[in-house]
């Protein structure tokens, strides 16, 4: 959380901290990882599979947003359709693919809820001699810049990071002119999706 050095100004968090008293500016997570799912399910692919931590509040909300695209979308659950990486590194997102793999379930695309757990994804499909997007179709949250140096330029979901910069500049000027105590949160950032590499229509569907 971020203080102002003045007793007038205000504090603010960035996410949602659980409570009402203290404005946050947000990201609208469930809704970026639901895009995922439908560009996904726009290029052809029924069987898609996602990683992500489910246990922090947060990531929870990305974990939801896949559940309700799954749903919407009409495609057929498996229990091994979800694999909870337990951590955000890339190691996690590296045990949590390989498992993925070694499952019932032979996903067509797989949704990583970050940066560092799409880094650990694609060790484990070139470790399993698979390539991205001929064999599986990657898509991740993070809509930041580094996505587009990884080895294979990577299609993403999320608000871009220069928009959340320029909503906290823009929230720290409007509080500043403010003399009362009623600072608001602001309403949730929309996700926007990038186009690169990493998706393309399953094989299945050629």
């Amino acid at each position: 959380m971020l203080q102002f050095g003045q007793p007038a100004y205000r504090s603010f968090a960035m996410g949602n901290p659980g409570n009402s008293e203290i404005p946050y500016i947000d990201v609208d997570r469930k809704n970026a990882i639901f895009m995922a799912v439908k560009y996904l399910y726009s290029l052809g692919h029924r069987r898609i599979a996602y990683i992500g931590d489910s246990g922090k509040r947060i990531q929870k909300e990305k974990y939801i947003g896949f559940t309700e695209g799954v749903m919407k979308h009409g495609l057929q659950s498996h229990p091994d359709m979800v694999i909870n990486t337990e951590g955000l590194g890339w190691q996690n997102g590296y045990i949590a693919t390989k498992k993925l793999l070694a499952s019932s379930f032979l996903p067509t695309a797989i949704v990583c809820a970050s940066y560092e757990l799409t880094i650990g994804a694609l060790r484990a499909i070139k470790e399993a001699r698979l390539s991205v997007p001929k064999d599986i179709s990657l898509i991740s949250y993070d809509n930041i810049p580094q996505m587009a140096d990884l080895e294979v330029a990577m299609t993403t979901v999320g608000a871009p990071i220069e928009k959340i910069a320029k909503s906290i500049v823009q929230y720290l000027l409007e509080q500043i002119d403010k003399t009362n105590d009623g600072a608001t949160s602001i309403p949730p950032l929309e996700s926007e999706l990038v186009i690169r590499e990493s998706c393309c229509p399953p094989r299945d569907s050629e």
